[in-house]
């Protein structure tokens, strides 16, 4: 009996100093993390979002996208409250946490992400990107691909139906 109750304290002893360390390196990420995020820089690089993406570069899409800006994005774009909004539901299962800047950095950051060259015009909440295949035979379909295994799916056979889904979160 004693060794039982022996048994029991000491993987009572393991499970409590488990739970103490993850704790502690808990508190200890935290506290780094702000360190290197103050308030100032945060709030600095929602600014250039905030600038970035109410400034889109049309001029660099179209040649991107090898054909004209569907209208559709355009007046995405052009409603800030829906650009700049915390979250989003759109097509399907899609939430969209964030749209995408459309300028050249948001294409590199994209390439090296998926190994497309494509513009992400949102990302859902597992940072997917959310987008229209370049190309000047490409239809104006909407794509999602994930970052767990690489599938692409088509989430709206036009850009007018993705963005006509688009809705703030509640």
């Amino acid at each position: 009996m004693k060794e039982v109750l022996f048994s029991i304290g000491y993987l009572f002893a393991l499970f409590v100093t488990a739970g103490v360390l993850l704790f502690c390196w808990d508190r200890i990420s935290s506290v780094l993390w702000n360190r290197r995020n103050p308030p100032e820089k945060l709030a600095a690089e929602w600014k250039e979002y905030q600038n970035r993406i109410q400034a889109p570069d049309w001029k660099f899409y179209a040649k991107h996208l090898q054909r004209d800006v569907p209208d559709a994005i355009r007046n995405l774009f052009a409603n800030t409250e829906i650009v700049l909004s915390d979250c989003a539901e759109s097509c399907g299962e899609q939430t969209i946490s964030r749209f995408g800047v459309i300028d050249p950095a948001n294409l590199v950051e994209s390439k090296e992400w998926i190994g497309l060259g494509v513009v992400a015009i949102a990302y859902n909440v597992f940072g997917d990107p959310i987008y229209l295949r370049p190309g000047r035979n490409e239809t104006d379909a909407v794509y999602v691909t994930y970052h767990d295994g690489g599938d692409t799916e088509q989430i709206a056979a036009h850009v007018s139906e993705f963005v006509e889904s688009i809705r703030p979160r509640t």
